[in-house]
């Protein structure tokens, strides 16, 4: 049986004035070698505000505020003998403070791009919320 991965997870879509956003290379499997953006598990106790803003902080180095929430999306599936099956929230947030730096070993790359020249090929359902996001 492969090793799970699941429960409540966020995601931020990062933005600057200039119109990027920032997005992370992992190097954790489900995830490795795919960008996508920034975000994690929701710990126990935890709001999905207080998560995103923590995960955030531990992966970029980067202090935000939420600005909206973007929507609520459902991951599943098998990738390199790992079962996920996360139960994620999307977030707009934006800096305040902070200097992006990367969270060794789990982040590889951190990289700011504008909106038309975002990866195609990004982690989960990324390329959803970010479609979401420029909706609203």
């Amino acid at each position: 049986m492969p090793y799970k991965h699941e429960g409540r997870s966020v995601a931020a879509i990062i933005t600057y004035p200039n119109g990027t956003i920032l997005l992370e290379r992992r190097e954790t499997v489900p995830f490795k070698g795919l960008w996508g953006l920034p975000g994690g598990k929701v710990d126990s106790g935890e709001t999905l505000e207080e998560a995103v803003i923590r995960e955030v902080m531990e992966e970029t180095g980067l202090i935000v505020k939420v600005m909206s929430k973007i929507g609520s999306y459902i991951e599943a599936g098998l990738e390199d003998s790992i079962k996920y099956n996360y139960y994620a929230t999307c977030f707009h947030v934006a800096p305040i403070a902070g200097k992006i730096k990367a969270q060794k070993g789990e982040i590889s790359e951190l990289k700011l791009f504008s909106l038309e020249d975002v990866p195609n090929k990004l982690a989960f359902r990324h390329k959803e919320m970010l479609c979401d996001f420029i909706k609203k």
